[in-house]
């Protein structure tokens, strides 16, 4: 019986091995602000709690407020005009360049290469191993905000009140559309063909082939936060303290929910829920659906960083120095930790570590203790995780880590986590796995 399941488990990670699915970003990569093109801001995969300083380095300026971006063991981050590349694990800098002007921009990796703008109206693109220069695009305003990187394709907003679409590979112009006639303030969102873009006092939906407008939906003097794209629906903060919710084929509005005070960072969504904070100094939970409150934490001071999720775990920071892991049902406090400055940046997950910056002049990287289907505890989930787990099912003398193997979340360790795991290896987007 335990040879003819695990014969059947090999067929299946043989299948999938044959089919070759492929997907934009590898498991444990957090690539661009809050994620993906979408602004998701869900990471791919689950960290254990407790949280622990793997390291911390010294930017030496007042801090960082832009979101760090993650992959193949760098992470990158812009301060106070240079862009530091940092190694993962041990925190020690790889490389380093100096823009000359402030650097307000998160940066994005994509294939390799590292894409930032800058306050002298530039797109760069460096090389994301040694940070060589390959190009730049001169725009017609400061690029004070997280660039997007979707099939190819950077889009930019610019202060100029323009979205700029720009070859990824060569650089060259694409299109460009005039969203404001003041800076745009946003980092866009791209989602199946279509570019949301978020202003001063309007959404709007552009073709992300041609820049054509869609539709627009104007706002009065309402400074929007970045849009994020889930199910059809796009939400976002605004300065008028609402929390939006708009149908993403017409722009009409689906629901508001109004805070006490401005709402500037940009949502997550994750478990059916929108999870975003205020300058009233609270975090929300919302109703995905509905925009009903479902619980609200209120901290020391205004919250100005965009939420991260990790499985069941939503991290934030928050003006009153301190970064803080919420339990996603219920807005329990299940850990924090007291930086020496507001911390602005946007938390950053990948491979078990959580990445944010401070305005202390610190990034950190806090290491969890363990990551959901890390069954053999080294760091990283892939194709051996999966082997060890099936022989686990098949035979339990082959030891595991329990906690990462349940990975569907439920009371058991069966083929139904083998399988989960699985294609979840091959496509961490589609194949969520959650340990509890």
């Amino acid at each position: 019986m335990k040879k003819n399941l695990k014969s059947k488990l090999m067929l299946l990670i043989a299948a999938l091995v044959i089919l070759n699915i492929t997907h934009s970003a590898q498991a444990g990569e957090w690539p661009m602000f809050m994620h993906d093109p979408a602004h998701s801001g869900v990471a791919d995969e689950t960290v254990k709690l407790p949280l622990d300083v793997l390291w911390k380095y010294n930017i030496k300026s007042t801090g960082t407020e832009g979101s760090a971006a993650v992959s193949d063991g760098i992470v990158c981050v812009g301060a106070w005009g240079d862009l530091y590349a940092i190694d993962a694990t041990t925190g020690i800098l790889q490389w380093k360049y100096e823009m000359g002007l402030t650097l307000d921009s998160s940066p994005t990796i994509s294939d390799g290469v590292v894409y930032v703008g800058s306050d002298d109206d530039t797109i760069y693109s460096l090389d994301a191993t040694t940070g060589e220069f390959n190009w730049e695009y001169i725009t017609g305003g400061k690029i004070g905000f997280p660039i997007t990187v979707s099939d190819g394709v950077v889009y930019a907003n610019a202060d100029n009140g323009y979205i700029y679409a720009i070859n990824a590979t060569t650089g060259e112009f694409k299109w460009h559309y005039q969203v404001d006639n003041y800076m745009i303030g946003t980092s866009p969102a791209v989602v199946e063909g279509v570019v949301y873009v978020s202003s001063y006092y309007s959404i709007c939906s552009l073709d992300a082939a041609t820049g054509t407008l869609n539709w627009e939906y104007y706002a009065g003097y309402s400074r929007f936060s970045s849009p994020v794209v889930s199910d059809g629906i796009i939400y976002l903060g605004s300065s008028d303290n609402n929390v939006y919710a708009f149908y993403a084929q017409t722009g009409g509005c689906k629901w508001t929910y109004t805070t006490e005070d401005e709402v500037r960072t940009t949502p997550a969504i994750s478990n059916g829920m929108v999870y975003i904070g205020s300058d009233d100094h609270t975090f929300y939970a919302l109703n995905a659906a509905t925009g009903e409150l479902e619980w609200k934490y209120t901290t020391g001071a205004q919250i100005k960083s965009s939420p991260a999720v990790s499985g069941n775990i939503v991290y934030v920071g928050s003006n009153d120095h301190k970064l803080y892991a919420f339990d996603a049902a219920n807005g329990d406090v299940l850990w924090s930790y007291t930086t020496q400055d507001s911390i602005k940046s946007s938390p950053a997950i990948s491979n078990g570590v959580v990445y944010v910056g401070s305005d202390d002049g610190y990034v950190y990287a806090f290491k969890g203790s363990g990551i959901c289907g890390d069954v053999d505890k080294n760091g990283i989930v892939n194709i051996m995780d999966t082997r060890l787990l099936m022989n686990h099912v098949a035979d339990p003398v082959y030891q595991i880590d329990e906690w990462a193997g349940n990975v569907d979340d439920d009371s058991d360790i069966d083929k139904f986590d083998v399988d989960l795991l699985v294609r979840y290896v091959f496509n961490p987007y589609g194949n969520p796995v959650n340990c509890c």
